[in-house]
């Protein structure tokens, strides 16, 4: 999905002519939703557009972080296995896994 969004978001903004694009998924209500369906929003931005989806980042607990990597990755395993992935598709998820978990640690 994310690969359609990512190509239709292009279309988007040369059509508009806009300076930028968010993404904007709200998946439960406390996130936001309220459709009672996924729905992914393309938002063309323009230079002072009024628009701010900016927070202040919270500090993350390392050994929560640790603990949270471990059950997804868990998890992620458990799925590749009933689904019959091979090795490679694996490995793939593993480095990508620890590449976001580093970003992660930088954040902390």
């Amino acid at each position: 999905m994310f690969d359609i969004v990512s190509k239709l978001s292009i279309y988007i903004v040369n059509t508009v002519k806009a300076k930028g694009i968010n993404f904007y998924a709200a998946n439960g209500l406390a996130a936001g939703q309220r459709v009672p369906h996924f729905v992914f929003h393309l938002i063309p931005r323009h230079d002072n557009d009024g628009l701010s989806f900016e927070w202040e980042p919270k500090k993350a607990d390392k050994k929560e972080l640790k603990k949270i990597a471990a059950s997804l990755k868990k998890d992620l395993e458990k799925e590749m296995e009933e689904k019959g992935k091979d090795k490679g598709d694996k490995k793939k998820i593993e480095k990508e896994m620890e590449r976001e978990l580093r970003k992660f640690r930088r954040k902390a």
